[in-house]
């Protein structure tokens, strides 16, 4: 038998760490001040869960709270249920074989492309995390630095590994089951951690590990028009699921 088919992939600069904001800049206050009041807006929306590529509602919601103001309601989700929870595991299951032919260079570009949305709207997510996780504008903005370099760094190791090398023994796995329970401000990475486990998984990596994290921020990470738009653009596949108290 010949040697396989290997698709090309474009070749990436070295990999560098996103520059954090300088708040001591009037131009970047100014910028952080005007997305603190444009999240402020959204306060109190209601979220649907993301079952199987559909929207559900649930009667029993979950509050998310303001940290440093309990009495601000940042959203109210929905609750998965046992039932909602097993189909989501199940069609994510099923979505594999397909999610196995996605061919090195798809991935790479879909990781390319979360990366320049969250780059584009990283004021926001600086400012959901401030109202939600309780953390300071440089520490906001430090997480979601990082989850663009997850993005980052995972495009490169799947262009890495685009030639067929034997790594490892386990098999690419497409489920993921990701609580978003509320976590307190000392819970750090809230879109880091979520993020890391959907690129790795987009890279080929295989997982299965209940994760908790900031509600609303996951829940915007999918409702956000430009983030959603891009990720089903590139036709990602039904492989992760948000489930507050699931």
């Amino acid at each position: 038998m010949g040697a396989p088919t290997v698709e090309p992939v474009k070749s990436l600069p070295a990999f560098s760490n996103e520059p954090v904001a300088d708040f001591s800049k009037p131009a970047n206050r100014d910028a952080m001040q005007a997305a603190l009041r444009e999240v402020r807006a959204q306060f109190g929306r209601e979220y649907d869960l993301l079952i199987a590529g559909r929207w559900e509602k649930t009667g029993d919601k979950l509050k998310s709270l303001n940290p440093s103001r309990p009495s601000e309601v940042v959203g109210v989700h929905s609750k998965a249920t046992t039932a909602l929870a097993k189909e989501a595991v199940e069609s994510a299951y099923a979505c594999l074989p397909q999610w196995r032919q996605r061919r090195p260079a798809a991935r790479v570009d879909m990781l390319l492309k979360a990366a320049a949305l969250l780059r584009k709207r990283k004021l926001e997510f600086d400012a959901w995390m401030v109202f939600e996780a309780g953390k300071t504008w440089p520490e906001a903005d430090a997480d979601v630095s990082e989850a663009i370099d997850f993005c980052e760094y995972y495009a490169r190791q799947m262009a890495r590994l685009a030639n067929p090398t034997r790594c490892c023994n386990s098999r690419a796995s497409a489920t993921i089951w990701c609580t978003c329970r509320w976590a307190s401000a000392v819970l750090s990475f809230h879109l880091g951690i979520f993020r890391s486990r959907l690129w790795w998984h987009d890279c080929g990596g295989s997982g299965g590990r209940e994760y908790r994290c900031s509600e609303a921020l996951q829940r915007h990470s999918h409702h956000c028009g430009e983030i959603r738009r891009g990720v089903a653009r590139s036709r990602f596949p039904a492989a992760v699921f948000l489930a507050p108290g699931g």
